[in-house]
C-alpha cells in the first residue's frame, strides 16, 4: 500500500508537534524549570508569562488544525500549503533544540536558533502570502503562520538580549528606542500587505511586554513604550479591517474615481478594474 503525500505530512506534522509540545511540557515542571529561567532572565522585551504561555498554547492548536486541509481537500492542497506544513514541521524540530538550549542558559545558542526560527516563520508566512483567502485556508493556513511569524520577531529580539545580558543602565536606555525600531519592523508587513490581523497580534504581543515591563519594575519607561505601540498596532488593525481594499489602494497610488473617468462620464480604454 502506498503512502500519499498527505499522509506523509500529516504523520510528520503531528510526530514533530507532538515531541515538541511534551519537551516544552516537560521542561514546564523539570529543574532548572523553563519559567525559572524565564523569569531570571528578564530583559526590556520580557513579556509577561502567563499572555505569553496563552499565546503558545493557542498556537499549537492552530498547528494541529493545519492538517485539516490535508483531511478535507485531499488533491485540492496546493504546493503553498505542503510548502508551509513542511516548514511547520522544521519550526518544531527547532523549537525542541531552544527549549534544551535555553533551559541549560547556552543562551548564545538560543540567540543563534531564534534566527533559523524566524527565517523558517518569514517562509511560513511568505508562503500564505499566495493562498487564496478561503475560510479554510484563512483559519488553518493563513492565520497560524502569522501567529508563528509575529512571535518569531519578539522572541529574537528577547533572545538575544538575554545573550547579551541586558541590564546596564545604557542598555536600557537603548531598549527604549530600540522598542520603536522593532515596531517598524513589525509594520513593514503590516502596511505593506495590509495585514490586519499580523497588526492585532503585533499589539497583544506589545501587550504581553508592557504587562510583563510593569510587573519586573526593571526598565523604566519600556511598559509605557509598549503599552502606546500596542495601542497604534490596535488603531492600525481597525483601519485596515474597516477600509476598503481599493480606497487603501488608490490613497496609496494617489488614484482617485473620478479621475478614472473623461468630461464624457465614460471610462476610458485600459481604466476599468
Amino acid at each position: 500500500m502506498q503512502i500519499t503525500r498527505e499522509t506523509k505530512y500529516i504523520l510528520g506534522s503531528i510526530l514533530s508537534l507532538g515531541i515538541s509540545f511534551s519537551t516544552l511540557l516537560a521542561h514546564i515542571f523539570s529543574s532548572p524549570s523553563l519559567p525559572w529561567v524565564y523569569n531570571h532572565n528578564a530583559t526590556p522585551f520580557f513579556a509577561n508569562k502567563i499572555m505569553l504561555g496563552t499565546y503558545i498554547a493557542i498556537e499549537y492548536l492552530f498547528f494541529l488544525s493545519m492538517n485539516i486541509p490535508l483531511l478535507l481537500l485531499g488533491d485540492q492542497v496546493n504546493d503553498f500549503s505542503f510548502s508551509i506544513i513542511h516548514s511547520s514541521i522544521w519550526y518544531n524540530i527547532l523549537v525542541i533544540l531552544t527549549v534544551l538550549t535555553f533551559v541549560r542558559e547556552k543562551f548564545y545558542w538560543t540567540a543563534l536558533l531564534s534566527l533559523l526560527l524566524f527565517s523558517t516563520a518569514f517562509t511560513m508566512y511568505s508562503q500564505s502570502l499566495r493562498l487564496r483567502n478561503g475560510v479554510i485556508e484563512m483559519l488553518t493556513m493563513k492565520f497560524p503562520s502569522k501567529l508563528v511569524f509575529g512571535k518569531s520577531i519578539w522572541f529574537v529580539v528577547y533572545a538575544f538580549s538575554v545573550a547579551i545580558h541586558c541590564r546596564s543602565i545604557g542598555c536600557r536606555v537603548f531598549s527604549n528606542v530600540f522598542i520603536w525600531f522593532v515596531a517598524i519592523l513589525y509594520l513593514a508587513p503590516i502596511l505593506g500587505f495590509h495585514d490586519w490581523a499580523l497588526s492585532l497580534i503585533s499589539a497583544y504581543l506589545f501587550g504581553a511586554i508592557g504587562v510583563g515591563q510593569l510587573l519586573i519594575h526593571l526598565f523604566a519607561l519600556q511598559h509605557i513604550f509598549a503599552f502606546i505601540i500596542s495601542g497604534l498596532m490596535t488603531l492600525f488593525a481597525g483601519l485596515l479591517f474597516l477600509l476598503p481594499y481599493r480606497q487603501r489602494r488608490a490613497s496609496l497610488t494617489g488614484e482617485s474615481a473620478p479621475l478614472l473617468q473623461n468630461d464624457a462620464g465614460t471610462v476610458p480604454a485600459g481604466g476599468a478594474v
